[in-house]
């Protein structure tokens, strides 16, 4: 029993070394430019918030996070460029509701499987809806609104 604890433990601590030496090989993370691709022309709401991160991000990891305004075809050009880069952590990509909860309901073939071609990493915005009405109108809450539709 006692032998068999050492061993056990022996192979644990051969074991973690043995997964941790890769780690102390590979390059630190980002070592050359990543690209941030946008699906929507420059100027927008989107293109501001992901200039912004990119900002950020250059700043804070010492790298260019370059971004490349990729609009047109309901975000789908620049969703698709997205799936298809390398899965290295070099292209990144700020998705929105309209590429991942829309067009799969409006277009029949998507070039791109909104479920398995990206691996989120965060939310960065959040944008509370609100409905309003007129104030002569005879509502004042959605059930009203339903009834009067």
């Amino acid at each position: 029993m006692y032998t068999q604890r050492i061993l056990s433990a022996a192979c644990l601590a051969f074991g973690v070394c043995g997964t941790v030496h890769p780690v102390w090989a590979a390059e630190p993370y980002p070592n050359r430019p990543v690209r941030f691709i946008v699906p929507y022309p420059p100027g927008g709401t989107t293109d501001l918030v992901a200039r912004g991160i990119a900002d950020k991000l250059s700043k804070a990891w010492g790298q260019q996070f370059v971004v490349d305004n990729r609009g047109g075809a309901s975000t789908m050009i620049g969703a698709d460029q997205m799936a298809r880069a390398a899965p290295d952590g070099y292209t990144i990509g700020l998705i929105t509701q309209t590429t991942m909860s829309i067009n799969p309901h409006i277009v029949k073939k998507l070039p791109y499987d909104p479920a398995n071609d990206f691996a989120p990493i965060t939310q960065v915005v959040y944008n509370p809806y609100v409905i309003a009405a007129h104030a002569s109108m005879p509502f004042s809450d959605l059930k009203g609104l339903i009834g009067q539709a």
